[in-house]
C-alpha cells in the first residue's frame, strides 16, 4: 500500500511541476542522431533549432557520439520550426520539425517525440561549391491532404494554440472523415482523445492507426500510454476496494507492456520506451524486469527523472530501502533545481522513519 501511494503522489507531483507557459507555448524535449553518408558522425556537429524566420531558438551538439538532444526547449505550438545543420563540405540540411509529431508525457507533462530524429548529411560533390544549399527535402503529410481536410487541420492547430482541446478534436475528426486512410491524422486524433479523456474512442482510433501502419513507433507509444492511463483509472483510490477494478487495471497494464515491448523491438535504444515498459511491468509486479528496463532508460538518458522515480517505487515495493535511498540521493544530486525536490526529500524522511521502526 505504501509503494502504491508513493507512486501515485509522485506522478501527481510530476504533473504539477510543469512551469507556467503562455497558451501558445510548450516545453519540449527530443533527441536524434546525425549521419554522414549513412555512417554515424564521429566529430562535433552543431544542430541549430530555428524559427520560420531563421532566428535561432537554441543549439545542440554531437560530442563524441552521433547523438544530440534538445532538453526542455520552449516552442510555439502554432509556428513551424526547423533543425538546421551547416557543416563544411556537406549540403545544408534543413529538417521541418512538426509540433504535431510530439506527444505529451502524461507523467511529466512535457512534450517529446517518441522516436529519435535521424539527420543525414550529404557530401558535396567536389565540383560544387560549399555554399550550395540543397538540403534533403522532408515530406509533410499535410501536403497530401485534400484542400478541405487541410483547412480543418489548420483550424485544429489554431484551437490547440489557444488551449481549446475539445474544438481541436472536432476539427481532427473532420480531417479523418475527409481523409480516412491518412495514418498521421488518425494517430493524432487518437492522441487527442487520450488528452481529453475519451479512452474508448482513443483505443478504437489508435487501433485503426496501428492497422494502417503496424511499425509506427509514435502510434505504439500513444496506444501504450492509453493502456497505462486506463489501468490507473481502474485502480483509482475510489475503486481500490474493488477486486474487479484491480483485475481490469492489471489487464490494461499487461496490454501496455505488450505494446511497449513491440515499440522497443523497433528501437531498442529508445529511453522512453524503456521507461514506459518498465513502468508497466512495475504495475504488474514484475519488479526484476522493471528494474532492468528503468536502469537502461536512465543509462540512455540520465536526465529522465521520471524513470528514477519509477525505479524508486520498484525498490520501495520490495522494501529495498537502502537502494531507494541511493536513488533519492542520485535524484537530488542530478536534479538540484527540480520542482519535485521538496517532495522527494519528504519521501527520504518517510523511508528513514520506516527503517528506524
Amino acid at each position: 500500500m505504501f509503494a502504491r501511494t508513493v507512486f501515485a503522489i509522485m506522478f501527481l507531483c510530476s504533473i504539477a511541476a510543469i512551469p507556467a507557459l503562455a497558451q501558445d507555448e510548450a516545453l519540449v524535449s527530443f533527441s536524434g542522431r546525425v549521419l554522414a553518408d549513412r555512417r554515424p558522425v564521429d566529430w562535433t556537429v552543431e544542430i541549430r533549432l530555428e524559427r520560420e524566420d531563421a532566428s535561432l531558438i537554441t543549439t545542440a551538439y554531437t560530442r563524441g557520439t552521433d547523438y544530440f538532444k534538445f532538453h526542455q526547449v520552449f516552442l510555439r505550438r502554432n509556428e513551424s520550426s526547423y533543425l538546421v545543420i551547416k557543416e563544411p563540405g556537406y549540403r545544408e540540411l534543413k529538417y521541418a520539425f512538426d509540433f504535431f509529431d510530439l506527444r505529451q508525457d502524461p507523467i511529466s507533462g512535457m512534450y517529446y517525440r517518441a522516436n529519435i530524429i535521424i539527420l543525414e548529411l550529404q557530401k558535396l560533390p567536389e565540383e560544387k561549391k560549399a555554399d550550395i544549399s540543397e538540403g534533403p527535402k522532408t515530406v509533410d503529410f499535410r501536403q497530401i491532404l485534400p484542400k478541405e481536410a487541410q483547412q480543418e487541420y489548420d483550424l485544429a492547430l489554431e484551437e490547440l494554440a489557444t488551449g481549446n482541446d475539445e474544438a481541436a478534436v472536432k476539427h481532427l475528426e473532420k480531417v479523418v472523415q475527409l481523409a480516412p486512410e491518412n495514418h498521421d491524422s488518425i494517430n493524432k486524433l487518437g492522441a487527442m482523445y487520450i488528452k481529453v479523456g475519451q479512452f474508448e474512442k482513443a483505443e478504437e482510433t489508435l487501433t485503426r492507426a496501428r492497422t494502417l501502419d503496424p511499425r509506427n513507433l509514435t502510434t505504439l507509444t500513444n496506444l501504450g500510454i492509453l493502456y497505462l492511463q486506463k489501468g490507473d483509472k481502474l485502480e483509482s483510490p475510489d475503486d481500490e476496494l474493488s477486486d474487479l477494478g484491480l483485475e481490469l487495471g492489471k489487464d490494461s497494464y499487461l496490454k501496455a507492456a505488450e505494446v511497449f515491448e513491440e515499440a522497443l523491438q523497433l528501437d531498442p535504444e529508445a529511453p522512453r520506451s524503456c521507461f514506459y515498459l518498465g513502468t508497466a511491468l512495475y504495475k504488474t509486479g514484475e519488479y526484476e524486469k522493471a528494474e532492468s528496463l528503468l536502469s537502461k532508460a536512465l543509462a540512455l538518458d540520465p536526465q529522465l527523472e521520471d524513470a528514477r522515480l519509477s525505479l524508486l517505487n520498484v525498490y520501495i515495493s520490495q522494501r529495498r530501502y537502502d537502494d531507494a535511498l541511493d536513488q533519492i540521493a542520485l535524484f537530488l544530486k542530478e536534479n538540484p533545481d527540480s520542482p519535485q525536490r521538496k517532495q522527494v526529500e519528504k519521501y527520504k524522511v518517510q523511508i528513514e522513519e520506516v527503517m528506524h521502526q
